[in-house]
């Protein structure tokens, strides 16, 4: 049975954040920082729960212990599980991050990403221009090469 992740808004800002609280499954779970401009996005990946909105970006168990967050330079698109991190999609680059959300690798790109898909190791990307791209990553080394047409 899939969790449901609910983020209700708080009065509460931070500089161009605003504080949600975090319910899963009815159980109240903690806050993150969110910038309050975007909507907010989350995906279920197996036992795992990310939320981001802007540049930023929590992750956390569905069952126990506190999110992770970090921000990122730019606006997200998408995020990604990965076996031993996280892909995220931003607004012109790819980044993988470790477990601790520490970037590991910066992919940029001379466009505007638009949209993602994610399957088998490969990212393909849709820019601005329409074009296509592939990036072929290494999930357990969290490396990539360069952006391949596709």
């Amino acid at each position: 049975m899939e969790s449901a992740v609910m983020l209700s808004p708080t009065e509460e800002l931070t500089g161009q954040r605003r504080h949600y609280d975090i319910t899963i499954d009815g159980v109240a779970r903690g806050q993150v920082l969110l910038e309050h401009y975007f909507k907010p996005t989350t995906g279920i990946y197996g036992e795992e729960v990310a939320v981001w909105a802007g540049r930023d970006v929590a992750i956390g168990s569905l069952r126990e212990g506190p999110f992770r967050q970090i921000a990122l330079p730019e606006p997200l698109l998408a995020v990604y599980r990965l076996r031993a991190g996280w892909l995220v999609v931003a607004e012109i680059s790819v980044y993988l991050l470790d477990e601790a959300l520490t970037v590991v690798l910066r992919r940029i790109h001379n466009e505007v990403l638009m949209s993602s898909s994610w399957s088998d190791s490969q990212l393909l990307v849709r820019d601005f221009a329409g074009r296509v791209l592939r990036l072929d990553v290494d999930e357990s080394a969290l490396s990539a090469g360069d952006f391949l047409a596709s």
